[in-house]
């Protein structure tokens, strides 16, 4: 929920780390609900734009899941029609 916050007030490079821990958790657990945080990494990439999002994830991760998440987030991204961030606790809008 940090990572939603953060979003929400434009604060998408703390966002970031809380979002990939919250992902991290999620996939580890097994829960569906990891779409969420993709849908909240692909808003706080929009934000950042793709050399500090890169930069915030390679802090955090290893090369290989940069990439992975760089992959992810494009495809969440991709085709969105609603350029505003939605409302913290918003579905997303996939």
């Amino acid at each position: 929920q940090l990572g939603v916050l953060y979003t929400a007030q434009g604060r998408a490079a703390d966002a970031v780390p809380c979002t990939v821990a919250s992902l991290a958790i999620r996939l580890e657990i097994g829960t569906s609900d990891a779409r969420i945080d993709l849908h909240w990494l692909g808003r706080q990439r929009e934000m950042l734009g793709d050399d500090a999002f890169q930069a915030i994830l390679a802090k955090h991760l290893s090369a290989d899941d940069v990439a992975a998440l760089l992959d992810l987030t494009q495809a969440t991204t991709a085709g969105r029609d609603d350029p505003q961030p939605a409302k913290p606790g918003s579905p997303p809008t996939e």
